[in-house]
């Protein structure tokens, strides 16, 4: 028997925040489009998904420890529950942004990000030789993606240019450079 979590009801437009205490099973229906699922027991708890619908690109999540949390949106048009972030044991690893002009990459130490990047625009990563971040870009909405850095250079060169819509990288520090994978 899956138990209901509790949660703490807001103003309609914020995210609602559940503390699950069991396995739980997202409805839709029931759930708002944007919430948090913290971890509340003392054991793992897998967070799944009806029939047709995903958790990013799987139907199930869990979080392995007390504290873990993760902050879901549902994208009802694709049936899929979209990560913003993801909180382990307390500490934030991963954010989310949809950018359509100029920007320079976040890099609070101990984050990894995701930047869906639309139309033409430059990208600008950190300094090479002081982060650690791993930055995760798709390229999208047609245009071009300017790929620079503060400091360092990219794959060799100044800048990394791309024009192919669905294009994907991984970008990495080497302590000195950016490399894309």
């Amino acid at each position: 028997m899956i138990n209901e979590p509790a949660y703490e009801e807001l103003p309609t437009g914020f995210t609602q925040i559940m503390l699950l205490s069991a396995d739980y099973v997202i409805d839709p229906v029931l759930i708002p489009s944007s919430v948090i699922f913290k971890n509340n027991s003392a054991g793992s708890i897998t967070i799944s998904v009806g029939t047709g619908q995903l958790i990013d690109t799987g139907t199930s999540y869990t979080l392995v420890n007390v504290g873990d949390s993760i902050w879901l949106k549902y994208l009802a048009s694709i049936r899929t529950w979209v990560i913003i972030s993801e909180h382990a044991l307390g500490l934030l690893n991963r954010e989310t942004y949809t950018v359509a002009v100029d920007t320079t990459a976040l890099s609070v130490v101990g984050t990894d990000y995701v930047y869906f990047c639309n139309g033409t625009l430059t990208f600008t990563l950190p300094d090479a030789t002081s982060t650690s971040n791993r930055y995760e870009i798709k390229k999208g909405g047609g245009g071009t993606l300017t790929i620079g850095a503060v400091a360092g250079l990219v794959e060799g060169a100044a800048t990394a240019v791309e024009t192919v819509d669905g294009t994907a990288f991984t970008i990495m520090s080497n302590g000195t450079d950016w490399s894309l994978f």
